[in-house]
């Protein structure tokens, strides 16, 4: 079993809604197929939680924020521990939602909101990025050419990817695979780890890192009132 791309495990949130888990160190990355018509009710959980949409769009809702209708690759979120969230898929075609699960510790203050995908520059290796930032996390949009790269580094933070489309090779420690297909990564703190495009086509994945790099986070409303729930 590989410590660095791990298989997920099939979970059920709701009615009309395929959902896997997949573990990463302290952290859960749950990705979600949401049918036409599903819903997934109001709750709440310890967790500190944050996402996006990967394909499609659905409504998502905060307590004491109100709804929003998430976009693919545009909109992200932040929910604290015990604050209601839920989501629903209103349109005609198929949704995929992206959701990290942490549990709340000193990592310091938290809140609630909705966040806007910030454009970043293509970078000399050839990959162009943007971001979502929240206190406690970021989510980069990452689109590596043909014939990028991310070169070998390694840093404090923990990492993940989820593969959008297309592919192309990583290297994390001293394993090396092509990472494609709907696959997931996870890079733990002070492991070096690389990319490189030899394939015919661009590759696109979000990038999550917790918690967030240099990129000064979003300052999100004040939690709201708790609610109990699971």
């Amino acid at each position: 079993m590989s410590e660095y791309f791990p298989v997920g495990r099939v979970v059920d949130l709701a009615p009309q809604v395929n959902s896997r888990s997949y573990r990463l160190g302290d952290m859960e990355l749950i990705v979600s197929e949401i049918l036409p018509g599903a819903e997934i009710p109001m709750h709440s959980h310890p967790e500190l939680q944050a996402g996006m949409c990967l394909r499609g769009s659905f409504t998502f809702g905060i307590e004491g924020q109100g709804e929003r209708l998430l976009t693919e690759l545009q909109t992200g979120y932040g929910v604290t521990s015990g604050v209601g969230h839920w989501a629903r898929n209103e349109g005609t075609e198929v949704a995929i939602g992206l959701d990290l699960k942490r549990a709340a510790d000193a990592q310091g203050p938290t809140g609630s909101g909705f966040l806007d995908l910030v454009p970043g520059r293509p970078s000399k290796q050839g990959m162009t990025v943007s971001f979502i930032v929240g206190d406690w996390f970021e989510l980069m949009v990452a689109d590596l050419t043909v014939g990028g790269s991310m070169v070998r580094h390694k840093h404090r933070h923990e990492q993940f990817g989820v593969s959008i489309s297309g592919s192309y090779s990583m290297q994390i420690g001293a394993e090396e695979r092509v990472f494609g297909a709907s696959d997931v990564y996870y890079t733990p703190p002070a492991i070096e780890h690389s990319a490189f495009n030899d394939g015919p086509e661009g590759g696109l994945a979000v990038v999550g890192f917790v918690p967030p790099r240099y990129h000064r986070p979003a300052v999100l409303d004040a939690p709201a009132a708790t609610r109990s729930g699971s």
